[in-house]
């Protein structure tokens, strides 16, 4: 199970502040985290596997910031395919270990942080992609294509991939 996703964001999880940043050229900043709860591995004849599993994904307060005289629906909605997309990609880990068997409950638990780490890159090199292909938000046609993945996703279940980039900006 995971916990604390999915679920709307609002400005109230953002901490407002005055001017961007050093080194910033953005409006708003999120920063999450994935937190593993109540974890059993179970004997299942010759092999170990995971039982009750619960991990939160966790709003990391410190880190997400928005310039209070920036805050706009469209920016609000950027933020959330962020969140989106790390959410879905913990989702994904979370139906991944499930399936996960290990000879020893070692092996099953190194098993476990490599997916961990995959889920980690993959949220990372999408978020990334994310980033360029709606320009940071401001790519309307762009930003419109990825809400729509996010969401065929979520209703699906399917893995989350980059939609093709529809437009350059001028």
């Amino acid at each position: 199970m995971l916990v604390g996703w999915p679920r709307q964001l609002t400005w109230s999880d953002f901490n407002d502040i005055q001017s961007r940043p050093d080194g910033e050229s953005e409006d708003a900043r999120i920063s999450m985290g994935f937190r593993p709860g109540t974890i059993r591995v179970e004997r299942d004849g010759s092999e170990y596997r995971f039982g009750e599993m619960e991990f939160s994904m966790v709003l990391n307060a410190a880190g997400s910031w928005v310039v209070a005289s920036g805050k706009t629906d469209q920016l609000l909605a950027h933020e959330q395919g962020h969140f989106d997309i790390v959410g879905l990609c913990y989702r994904d880990l979370v139906a991944e270990a499930r399936r996960l068997r290990g000879s020893s409950r070692n092996r099953l638990i190194r098993a476990m942080r490599r997916q961990m780490s995959e889920a980690d890159g993959r949220a990372e090199s999408l978020t990334r992609e994310y980033e360029t292909q709606t320009e940071h938000g401001r790519n309307a046609s762009n930003q419109q294509a990825w809400q729509n993945q996010i969401a065929a996703s979520r209703q699906t279940g399917v893995p989350l991939i980059a939609p093709p980039s529809l437009t350059e900006s001028p």
